[in-house]
């Protein structure tokens, strides 16, 4: 009888310890399905600015080619009128 008791005791103890290990495992993949989804939140934040960036770069290449050709029409325009005042 005794050892009955004892087994079902065991027993007892070991379902109440795979009750309190699944819990915490589900606790655990909750945890790592939240921040599953931050990085995965995160990741499209950063090919958006990415993106962004990119989008900025060729605004600003589009504007220093036309700033260099500006530049290239001004130095010929100075150097017309320099030879201009020369020859009076």
């Amino acid at each position: 009888m005794n050892e009955l008791e004892s087994a079902s005791a065991s027993i007892a103890s070991a379902v109440d310890q795979q009750s309190l290990s699944s819990r915490d495992l589900s606790k655990n993949i909750d945890f790592a399905a939240r921040h599953a989804n931050e990085v995965s939140f995160n990741i499209g934040e950063v090919h958006d600015a990415s993106i962004a960036t990119g989008g900025a770069a060729s605004q600003l290449l589009a504007a220093s080619t036309d700033l260099e050709r500006l530049a290239g029409v001004m130095a010929d325009q100075a150097r017309e009128f320099l030879d201009q005042v020369r020859v009076g």
